[in-house]
């Protein structure tokens, strides 16, 4: 009897290794894509914040006190002077360019308890009565850390009287006077009348900037 078996398994099992490779080849693919995927370049944005805070306008040092180099008894006119105002220091740390003005006031000179003896803004020799001026001509300005100083004007030759309360040192423009500065070499007159009453005297200077 003969046998008449007949094998069909080959071609099954050469399709399903077929199919097995196709199916790999797909994974690899997929993994190969989203391998891709993972390591493609991307960007972003950050917005980043500082602040710069303003700081201020202000006389940082300036002499206390100081003194003219007196006068005496005498029946003609004469004038006491200061020879130095003394070193005054101005900080502009605003930020701002707004520029700014250093002044100088006065008041009478008094003796005793507050008694006035003797003006600071009369008309001088014109009436015999006291009469304070501002000397520009030596003054100067210079800059701490070196900034420009060619925004800042000097005030003029000036002095005090009834309708003048205030005389200009120093004038920044807009976008002037940023910085530190050292103010020097200013001095001061006073007109004394003829016949003066032997005494000692006391004003007060107010600088101002602003």
């Amino acid at each position: 009897m003969r046998n008449n078996t007949v094998t069909i398994q080959q071609p099954v099992a050469r399709g399903m290794r077929i199919g097995i490779v196709i199916a790999v080849f797909l994974i690899m693919a997929q993994l190969l894509t989203m391998s891709s995927r993972s390591i493609a370049a991307t960007t972003g944005n950050v917005t980043a914040y500082n602040t710069i805070s303003a700081g201020v306008l202000q006389l940082v040092s300036a002499s206390t006190s100081n003194s003219f180099n007196g006068a005496s008894v005498l029946f003609v006119s004469q004038t006491s002077t200061m020879s130095d105002l003394g070193a005054m220091r101005i900080s502009d740390a605003r930020g701002s360019g707004a520029g700014w003005t250093f002044a100088l006031s006065g008041t009478d000179w008094k003796s005793g308890q507050d008694v006035m003896q003797l003006d600071y803004d009369g008309t001088g020799s014109n009436d015999n009565l006291g009469k304070m001026c501002f000397i520009v001509a030596s003054g100067a300005i210079r800059s701490e850390a070196g900034q420009d100083t060619s925004g800042i004007t000097k005030g003029s030759l000036g002095c005090f009287s009834a309708s003048v309360t205030s005389l200009s040192i120093y004038t920044a423009a807009a976008a002037s006077g940023k910085g530190d500065y050292w103010i020097t070499d200013f001095s001061l007159q006073q007109f004394i009348p003829s016949n003066p009453t032997a005494q000692s005297l006391t004003t007060t200077l107010t600088l101002t900037v602003s």
